[in-house]
């Protein structure tokens, strides 16, 4: 995106909705370090994934996201 970075759409989408489950949002990023998984956490993201990365990485990713926000887990779990 020209305007802003995937860290400021996370943000801008936490920030509509405070204290909601929200959209699950998952980082796909080449970033492998450690600055750049704390930039997606702080922004508001739930998942972190580097490429190249796993299908069943991302398959896991997107079941994790879909039980959280039908209440059956807490994030990171």
């Amino acid at each position: 995106m020209p305007d802003m970075d995937g860290y400021e759409v996370a943000r801008r989408l936490r920030s509509r909705n405070p204290g909601q489950a929200g959209p699950w949002i998952i980082a796909l990023t080449a970033g492998a370090g450690e600055e750049d998984r704390r930039l997606a956490t702080a922004s508001g993201m739930n998942e972190f994934l580097t490429k190249p990365f796993q299908p069943a990485e991302l398959q896991q990713a997107i079941l994790r996201g879909c039980r959280h926000l039908r209440g059956q887990v807490q994030p990171g779990g």
